[in-house]
Order: C-alpha cells, then structure tokens, then sequence
C-alpha cells in the first residue's frame, strides 16, 4: 500500500477514530443500565466500523492488492454488529466473548498492516500500538470473561479510546502526504 492510497482515503481512518472515541466516552461515562447500553452501542458501533472498512477497502482496490483485508476485518465487524441486533437476548458472556474475538482478529489485522508500512510511514507505529493493545485487551477479556461489567465495559471504554485516538493520529498523518 502506498502513502499517496493512504492520503488519499485519510478521511476514513478519522471517522473510524472519531466513531471510536464515541464509542468510548459513552462506555466510559454512561454506567446506567450498562449491559443494554453496551449490546446496543457496540452492535451500532461494530457494523458502522465494518462499512467503513469496507468502503474504504473496496476504493482502494483500484490501486493495490492488500484490499481484501479490509474487506475481511470489515465483514466481520458487520456479521457481529449483525449477530447483536438480531439476538436480543444476548447474554453478557456471549458479547464478552464476541468483543474479545473481534478485538484479536482487529489486532492480528492492524499488525499485518503495520507491517505493510516499513519504509513507506514513518508513524507506522501507532498501528503496531493499536494492534498489540488490541490483541492484548482482547485476551485479557478471553481469559477473564467473568470480571465485573463494569470492568469489562470500562477496559473496552479505554481501549477504543486509545484506537480512536490512534487512528485519527494516523490518519492526519498520512494527510499530509
């Protein structure tokens, strides 16, 4: 992938990022009724994240190959937005664990992009941080799925925080050139 592909379409990594940080004061800053508000924020949160990804991967199809990865990671943030809102009854371990498989794929994905960007982005590591944080927050809720709501809605409210905050970091960055 090229910087001028990245210049280009900077626009969607700060909607990502703005998406994510909204994601992230409401989960932090709004206890009340905390399980409906997380069901309901992160189905909202994961499928307008997944069509973003894959609006920008389809776009950038034209002008390199790595296209379908954001093509995967968005297909699958769609089919677990998709799960959330079709399954009502969803329990709280079952959303644990679908945030936990979602943030692992999420920073599997950021680190074989990062990788991608060795010479051609000199802040490449903001997506080696949001992918090996991502990768670390998922874990922590895969082994720890039963630590209180709270926690859990308070460690996702601080991880999409930092990944908000990263992306649109990067993707003012990559703006510039």
């Amino acid at each position: 992938m090229t910087k001028n592909i990245l210049a280009k379409y900077w626009w969607a990594l700060v909607i990502r990022g703005l998406a994510a940080i909204l994601f992230a004061l409401l989960c932090l800053f709004w206890t009340k009724d905390v399980l409906n508000l997380l069901v309901i924020l992160f189905g909202v949160f994961i499928f307008i994240e997944g069509l973003v990804t894959i609006f920008g991967g389809f776009n950038a199809s034209k002008e390199h190959s790595e296209w379908w990865i954001y093509l995967v990671r968005g297909l699958a943030g769609m089919f677990i937005g998709l799960l959330v809102f079709f399954w009502p009854a969803i329990t709280a371990a079952v959303l644990v664990y679908l945030i936990a498989v979602w943030a692992i794929v999420m920073g599997i994905i950021e680190l074989l992009l990062s990788s991608k960007f060795v010479k051609e982005i000199s802040m490449k590591w903001i997506l080696t941080f949001i992918g090996i944080f991502s990768l670390a927050i998922g874990f922590i809720i895969l082994f720890y799925p039963y630590t209180s709501l709270l926690t859990i809605v308070w460690i996702i409210g601080l991880f999409t925080l930092i990944s908000g905050i990263g992306l649109i970091a990067f993707g003012l960055q990559v703006k510039k050139y």
